[in-house]
């Protein structure tokens, strides 16, 4: 780092912007960011960018509050690669309308195939996926893990993610889970989010307002980096990339987003719900083939009273049907969605 060297270089440098990266490795991180911007906040813009210890230190006694806006980075996805203006539409109706006039985005076979992660991404080789995956989890297990949570049990935690791998996209039963590695059922819940800090895992929870004998216990979890999941690749990277955009609406712009499931417990189930300001506000179905509309589609749509998405991995899918009870149902090609989410 250039301030390592040379701490006098921010007061000679004719750049506007100025980049600190993995600040928090140096003792006193925020003492040294407060001093400089609360001197130089007037004639340079500061990007900070750090791992999830970052997020982390930063939770811990905030003193830098009020002098910055904090937002996640997320894997390459489709809207990496589209010019579009990321706002959100007063409702799925105008997002459905502007997916049918937009243009199809050819990158999702290399983002299944390869990931979100710039150095797989670009290298065009899915054997130099898997050597980056393994050395990248063993970093993220070796060195994050072990400097930020001071876990003892790593090997559990290695041998968690592996029985794991069957059940990403279903809900996880934390003691079926304890007693296969012999410990408890707070330590897996534990673990998971520690997972979950580390940008490895990240959950969504069921959501049970407004309907009859709704499931509201278990979450459901996924990869980060959907490309590890085998059995429900194209699920997983829905989910990853519905959580990058509820995200960013919320990091962004300030739109209060967030991301559910919907399951009773008669087995109905719609893939995912995004809800705005607390409340429905569309539902989406990840289709890996022909995009079916099932009973639960139909169902939930009634029912929560919002549109729904069932969205496909095949291309040039643009339908609407409308529903016995007047629900608003559009099958849509993903390369022609993802690209207008942030």
């Amino acid at each position: 780092m250039l301030y390592h060297k040379d701490p006098e270089f921010i007061a000679n440098t004719d750049s506007e912007w100025i980049c600190f990266d993995e600040v928090h490795k140096r003792p006193k991180w925020k003492d040294i960011l407060k001093g400089i911007y609360d001197v130089y906040k007037g004639r340079y813009h500061f990007v900070i960018t750090g791992s999830a210890k970052l997020e982390t230190f930063r939770r811990s006694g905030d003193s830098l509050v009020g002098r910055y806006f904090h937002t996640r980075l997320f894997p390459l996805n489709l809207p990496d690669f589209a010019k579009t203006d990321f706002t959100l539409p007063k409702n799925p109706e105008e997002l459905a309308r502007q997916a049918a006039e937009g243009k199809e985005m050819g990158e999702l076979e290399s983002l299944l195939q390869l990931g979100g992660f710039p150095e797989p991404y670009f290298s065009s080789s899915e054997q130099f996926w898997k050597r980056w995956a393994v050395n990248h989890l063993d970093l993220i297990i070796r060195e994050d893990l072990k400097d930020l949570t001071k876990v003892v049990e790593i090997d559990k935690i290695e041998h968690l993610l592996e029985i794991i791998k069957p059940s990403i996209g279903q809900t996880i039963s934390y003691r079926h889970l304890g007693q296969d590695l012999e410990t408890t059922h707070g330590s897996i819940k534990r673990w998971l989010e520690i997972l979950n800090r580390l940008q490895v895992l990240f959950p969504i929870a069921p959501y049970f307002k407004k309907i009859r004998r709704a499931y509201r216990q278990e979450r459901k979890w996924y990869y980060v980096d959907w490309r590890i999941a085998e059995e429900k690749r194209f699920e997983n990277y829905i989910a990853a990339s519905l959580l990058r955009a509820v995200t960013l609406y919320s990091d962004r712009f300030g739109e209060a987003m967030s991301l559910h499931f919907v399951r009773t417990h008669d087995g109905a189930e719609v893939d995912f719900l995004l809800c705005r300001d607390n409340k429905p506000w569309l539902l989406i179905e990840a289709k890996e083939g022909s995009p079916d509309i099932t009973s639960s589609v139909h169902r939930f749509s009634r029912e929560l009273n919002v549109p729904c998405f069932i969205v496909t991995r095949k291309k040039n899918i643009f339908k609407q049907i409308k529903g016995k009870e007047g629900q608003k149902i559009f099958c849509i090609s993903w390369g022609k969605l993802g690209p207008l989410l942030p």
